[in-house]
């Protein structure tokens, strides 16, 4: 039953951070705009790797492959922005 619990505190826990991202849409803070949303999401991201893949209580080579798999996705966003921010504009041959 503290599973089920702790289950429920954590989805109420992230539809409060949904309420925080949505507010922080309509606030006029438009340079600090996107670091609140990134904010947001990854407390999200920490809140369901703790409590719905259970990684506080997983093994040391459970922690490191999820760490691993964080590092591998951090890498392919870093490679496509790249890309993105060098790439020549279509307009141009």
């Amino acid at each position: 039953m503290r599973d089920v619990a702790r289950g429920v505190l954590a989805w109420i826990v992230l539809l409060g951070l949904l309420g925080l991202s949505l507010a922080l849409t309509d606030l006029d803070l438009t340079p600090w705009r996107v670091a609140g949303h990134l904010g947001v999401a990854a407390l999200q991201a920490a809140l369901i790797f703790a409590v719905f893949m259970r990684l506080r209580e997983a093994g040391g080579l459970v922690r490191v492959m999820a760490l691993g798999g964080l590092v591998w996705l951090a890498v392919l966003f870093g490679l496509t922005l790249l890309d993105y921010a060098f790439r020549a504009p279509s307009g141009v041959s």
